[in-house]
């Protein structure tokens, strides 16, 4: 295995259910959802992107993540 790195998002707020993404150095890109009892799917292809880039102090990683690919949970915004 390649050096990563990997963001998981909890999309349920409450830890149901998520979504992650990881990025090897090379673009090298897999992602996944996440659904109660902890079952992962690997078939699940999200709409997001990433580049790395190998820089002096090492590599750097950029993720484009669009809050569009997967459901938020609803909240109540007050105003005023």
């Amino acid at each position: 295995m390649n050096d990563g790195i990997g963001v998981v998002i909890d999309a349920s707020g409450d830890g149901r259910y998520g979504y992650g993404v990881r990025i090897g150095l090379g673009d090298s890109m897999t992602d996944m959802s996440m659904l109660p009892e902890r079952q992962l799917n690997l078939q699940w292809d999200g709409a997001w992107d990433g580049r790395t880039q190998i820089i002096e102090e090492g590599w750097s990683a950029e993720f484009f993540v669009p809050w569009s690919m997967m459901p938020l949970p609803q909240v109540k915004v007050r105003v005023g």
